[in-house]
């Protein structure tokens, strides 16, 4: 009973100790390291910028790297706060060799090295009275091939545990690769000739004015770009090329924009010019259905023919305003698409449109010029009479004027209703 009593007061005690979390590190906590770096034996210069030691000397793929690098915490106090933690150390290189070399403050220490085909070493600081005092690193590898143009290498960086991501500066060179170099220098200059095409196609059509400004921008970086690679001012070139790229991709945009809004606005004006056309053949339509030219079946089959061009129309209308909110949510190339169907589906149905207009038309024409004959004038002949009867005189000129008045009359009264009729039908003409 004793014992048991005495060993739930032992688990008590151990499970409510305070538990201690490690401190945090930051770059502060350690002085600036010192860093050596040697390529193809020759040592050169790595300076800090931005958090990082950058070589000045561009490298290429093959080249032989040998760096030493010091971890040091800045003062006493610190030298105890970074212990007791792993400290991984990494690197990009090819075939690399990674040796660190531990000491604590207290003395003693130990020597660490990475397993073959492994790009990290771990370094487990243990806890100790005085802390850490110094890792001296050293890394041996070649430089591998780069992924793009211009590759920033990481000859090493850091994983420390509990501690911000830049407490240990990484050192960094730059690897050119001759071929990817050229090949972005001239698949730029293919993208500003293509671009510029459609700019020369556009103008005069559309506003370009902000896609010649985009290509400028991106010319003037491409030659700029090219002279910097021509001097071996590799990161000065890399620089202008993304910078023109970045001009290229922007008028892209731009040039898809203008042939969508180009298409999208031929597209509004087929639409209108089928309109007008169907409101002809509607008046059309009207109008012989009251003349009485062709028989039901025919003018019924006229009839169907126009609600189907109708009906086409209205289809048309509905994908123009698909169209429309392609055009406003900036997806130009879907706009230009779907504008360029519409424009070809409009001139189908208008060359259908027509054809209907001009058979309704010649209909209407004959039906309004009817054939004229010559009237033959009558030769008066003398009239028989005898000496005891007289004809009363008669005034043939005062005749002649009263039944021309007559005439007149009678034939202005029913062609007046005729013309109020067709008045409308000879606009169309």
């Amino acid at each position: 009973m004793g014992f048991r009593f005495l060993l739930i007061i032992a688990l008590v005690l151990i499970l409510t100790q305070p538990v201690y979390a490690l401190e945090r590190l930051n770059a502060s906590d350690f002085k600036e390291p010192d860093v050596y770096v040697a390529i193809n034996d020759v040592e050169e210069k790595a300076s800090l910028k931005n958090g990082k030691f950058v070589i000045d000397k561009v490298v290429e793929e093959g080249y032989a790297m040998n760096l030493t690098y010091k971890v040091e915490p800045i003062d006493d106090e610190t030298r105890k706060e970074a212990d007791d933690r792993t400290y991984t150390i990494r690197t990009e290189l090819d075939k690399a060799t990674i040796k660190g070399k531990l000491y604590y403050k207290n003395g003693g220490g130990r020597v660490l090295e990475n397993a073959p085909g492994k790009n990290y070493l771990d370094v487990d600081v243990l806890d100790t009275e005085d802390g850490l005092d110094n890792i001296n690193i050293t890394i041996l590898g070649t430089v591998p091939s780069p992924s793009s143009r211009l590759y920033e290498l990481k000859i090493i960086y850091f994983d420390v545990q509990d501690a911000d991501e830049d407490v240990l500066p990484p050192v960094v060179v730059s690897v050119v690769d001759y071929s990817k170099f050229q090949s972005s220098i001239d698949a730029m200059n293919d993208k500003y000739s293509n671009l510029s095409g459609i700019l020369d196609e556009y103008i005069g059509k559309a506003d370009t004015s902000i896609l010649s400004d985009y290509l400028d921008l991106a010319n003037n970086n491409i030659s700029l770009a090219e002279g910097f690679y021509g001097d071996g001012e590799y990161r000065k070139a890399d620089s202008k090329l993304t910078n023109a790229s970045d001009w290229l991709i922007k008028a892209e945009t731009e040039a898809n924009k203008v042939k969508a809004e180009y298409v999208y606005s031929k597209a509004d004006e087929k639409l209108k010019e089928i309109a007008a056309v169907l409101d002809k053949i509607e008046l059309y339509l009207d109008e012989i259905q009251g003349m009485d030219v062709v028989n039901t079946s025919t003018l019924l089959n006229y009839k169907a023919v126009f609600r189907e061009l109708q009906e086409d129309t209205d289809s048309l209308i509905d994908e123009f305003a698909v169209a429309k909110a392609l055009l406003k949510d900036q997806k130009y190339v879907d706009s230009e698409a779907k504008s360029r169907i519409i424009v070809s589906g409009a001139e189908e149905t208008e060359e259908s449109a027509n054809a209907l207009f001009e058979e309704l038309r010649v209909l209407i024409t004959v039906e309004e010029t009817p054939a004229t004959t010559a009237t033959p004038t009558a030769t008066p002949t003398a009239t028989p009479t005898s000496e005891g009867f007289k004809m009363p005189s008669i005034d043939f000129k005062l005749t002649g004027i009263v039944i021309a008045i007559l005439i007149i009359l009678i034939g202005g009264g029913m062609g007046l209703n005729r013309y109020m009729k067709r008045r409308k039908w000879d606009e169309l003409k």
